[in-house]
């Protein structure tokens, strides 16, 4: 049930639900042009039932509009500001927002897990946890044996360090990010 689209470096999760895709972040427009048509041919005639923003910075939240229309669209509830604070009018509005605590969904008779990493890479980060199928997927904090730099931009090391370690702690047996995994 669980399929990734990758542009360049970034990649997302997208899970096949009874009543359509949960899909993380669009990116850009040419990514989400993209990421459309790559989700016509994987899932024909399967709408988007939920688009999920991960977290508010700009690389992962434009583009929405070039994807077919969500049933819902979930931003962390601090995304907004900051996207009107950067002066981005190019983000497809949430229809909800979502305090910073986990989250469980359950569309289609799949569980979704929405774990919230807390104050690690930026403050509205949430990593996607599918139980069933033992996946995980977190935006820009999967590294491979190595560690981001410290003082990097939104980035709170001690929050990165706990959220890491909780992460790790979950019963996964595929895990991959927008970061370059291999997976």
């Amino acid at each position: 049930r669980v399929w990734s689209f990758r542009w360049t470096w970034y990649r997302n999760v997208v899970v096949d639900t009874d009543e359509g895709l949960f899909v993380t972040d669009p990116f850009n427009d040419g990514a989400a042009t993209a990421m459309a048509a790559a989700l016509a041919k994987q899932f024909p005639g399967k709408p988007i039932h939920t688009l999920l923003y991960s977290h508010y910075h700009l690389d992962h939240a434009r583009g929405g509009s070039k994807l077919p229309a969500a049933t819902q669209v979930l931003a962390h509830e601090k995304c907004p500001a900051y996207w009107k604070a950067a002066g981005a009018t190019d983000v497809l509005a949430p229809t909800r927002l979502l305090e910073g605590k986990d989250q469980t969904l359950t569309i289609g008779g799949v569980e979704i897990q929405l774990l919230f990493t807390g104050h690690a890479h930026s403050d509205t980060n949430f990593a996607v946890f599918v139980p069933a199928e033992r996946v995980l997927w977190v935006a820009d904090m999967n590294l491979v044996k190595t560690y981001p730099p410290f003082g990097g931009p939104d980035h709170y090391a001690p929050g990165y360090m706990a959220a890491l370690d909780r992460l790790a702690s979950l019963d996964f047996s595929a895990a991959f990010s927008c970061a370059g995994s291999s997976n």
